[in-house]
């Protein structure tokens, strides 16, 4: 039998972009990301002057909304969570570009229309009654049971259509606790990841690794689902779902040495990036109460040149691993 070669699965995600390259690049960086973050710069100007703003954001960027205004605020909260939507279409749209070859473009962007509103419904339907009963036994007094409540359909979700930022979030969470554990236990502050996760106790801050473990082979198993659908044009989810798990059975922990190499890699990238960032904003904000229109056009262009490689890369893995995986069937196909 084959076995997976993360050669191969990188290859293969790298030509997945050689059919209509300019499609793709249309739909991943014009509706994905520079739509997203567009809005996003429309209503931060229409805010900005408020006198107590409050921070939220997608992504990298930032948007200064009115605290004291719930009508702002509520604008604001809808604009993200529609770009969060846009990004995830425009994964669809491209994912359909590349498996459905010689398709027209229309026929694209409204499968990954569709497939992302099936995705935004199966986020509300699963997430909206987990944090309902995780807060109720949060407030009954017994938290880390509420938090289990929370995170555990939360993460399956998130590995169902988000593989690479899964593994990438799942890295990121593996790295900062268990530095602050290690760093901690040195100089005597055993108590400091707690602290990073709010002030948690020790359980809490094992339940966070636990979970970061388990969203990583999670996204392993279910790394082909979005891919599978994208390539039967189906958007029956179960069925996709036990496919990826059949398909990455045999390979499973060869996928996931590969996904936390790369998470890794921009894990890395990602925190350095973040602290230049964070020293740069606070010498460039320095003595003013405000950034003004310049810092946050400032802040949204340093965004989109980090999303506009991500979102090729979080198309890129899990096509090029669900190629990898198939490429006897595509031999085959080809030869016939």
């Amino acid at each position: 039998m084959d076995t997976f070669s993360m050669r191969g699965a990188w290859a293969f995600g790298f030509r997945f972009f050689a059919h209509r390259p300019w499609a793709h690049v249309l739909v991943l960086i014009g509706i994905g990301v520079a739509l997203p973050y567009l809005l996003q710069y429309v209503l931060a100007g229409a805010v900005l002057a408020a006198p107590s703003p409050g921070v939220t954001g997608q992504g990298v960027s930032t948007m200064m909304i009115r605290s004291s205004d719930s009508g702002a605020g509520a604008v604001a909260g809808v604009t993200i969570l529609f770009g969060y939507y846009l990004q995830l279409a425009s994964w669809f749209m491209s994912w359909r570009l590349g498996f459905g070859v010689g398709r027209p473009l229309g026929g694209a962007i409204l499968f990954g229309v569709l497939a992302a509103l099936l995705a935004a419904a199966v986020f509300a339907l699963v997430g909206g009654p987990a944090v309902w009963a995780g807060q109720a036994a949060m407030t009954s007094g017994i938290p880390f049971i509420g938090l289990l409540i929370v995170l555990i359909p939360l993460v399956m979700v998130f590995a169902l259509f988000y593989t690479l930022p899964a593994a990438l979030l799942a890295t990121i969470a593996s790295i900062v606790l268990a530095f602050a554990m290690i760093f901690g236990a040195v100089t005597g502050n055993v108590g400091m990841a707690a602290t990073l996760i709010g002030g948690g106790s020790g359980a809490v801050v094992v339940l966070f690794l636990v979970m970061s473990a388990a969203l990583m082979w999670l996204a392993t198993r279910l790394s082909c689902t979005t891919s599978l659908m994208a390539d039967w044009k189906s958007y029956n989810l179960i069925a996709a779902m036990r496919e990826s798990w059949r398909l990455t059975l045999e390979d499973q922990w060869v996928i996931l040495r590969y996904l936390a190499l790369i998470a890794f890699g921009l894990a890395i990238l990602i925190i350095a990036a973040s602290l230049a960032a964070g020293i740069g904003a606070a010498a460039y904000f320095q003595g003013s109460p405000e950034p003004g229109p310049g810092g946050q056009l400032a802040v949204l262009a340093v965004g989109l040149v980090v999303s506009t490689p991500l979102a090729f890369l979080i198309v890129l893995l899990p096509a090029g691993i669900y190629r990898e995986l198939t490429r006897s069937s595509l031999a085959a196909e080809v030869f016939a």
